[in-house]
C-alpha cells in the first residue's frame, strides 16, 4: 500500500493594515467533510483570529508521460488520475483578544472550539449556509 501525500500551502495569518505575517499555531480537519470533494480545516494564529479554508480535491487524467522524472517523483501512467489538493480562504473569525494557540472541530463537526493566550475559550457552532 503506497500513501498519498500532498503538500497543501495555507498562507500566515495577516494582521489586518500590517505588512508583517503572524504563524499558523494550530489547525484542524472538520471530520464530516472528510467524505467529500473538499474538506474544511481551520487554522489558529498570532493574529488573534482563526481562518476557515477549503480544501479541495483536483483529479488530473495523466495524458502522456514526462521524459524527465517529476521533483517529487510521484509515478503516474498515462489514463491514470492524479489528485491534487488546492486551499480557498473562506472566512476569518475575530472574537479573540489575543494570539489563538488552540482550534479543534467536534467530531461530528458541529461546533469549532479555540482557546488563546488571555484564557479565553469559544465553542462556535456551524450555521446553514448555502455553498457558492
Amino acid at each position: 500500500n503506497k500513501m498519498r501525500v500532498d503538500l497543501i500551502s495555507v498562507f500566515w495569518h495577516n494582521l489586518e493594515g500590517e505588512k508583517h505575517n503572524e504563524p499558523i499555531l494550530a489547525c484542524s480537519f472538520d471530520p464530516s467533510s472528510s467524505s467529500s470533494s473538499y474538506k474544511r480545516l481551520a487554522t489558529a494564529g498570532g493574529d488573534k483570529t482563526i481562518k476557515i479554508w477549503d480544501v479541495l480535491e483536483i483529479v488530473d487524467k495523466v495524458e502522456e508521460e514526462e521524459e524527465e522524472e517529476k521533483e517529487d517523483e510521484r509515478e503516474a501512467k498515462v489514463g491514470e488520475e492524479q489528485t491534487q489538493s488546492r486551499v480557498e480562504y473562506k472566512e476569518t473569525i475575530t472574537r479573540h483578544a489575543a494570539v489563538v494557540n488552540c482550534v479543534k472541530f467536534s467530531p461530528d463537526g458541529a461546533a469549532l472550539a479555540s482557546c488563546g493566550d488571555r484564557g479565553e475559550a469559544f465553542v462556535f457552532e456551524k450555521t446553514t449556509t448555502t455553498r457558492k
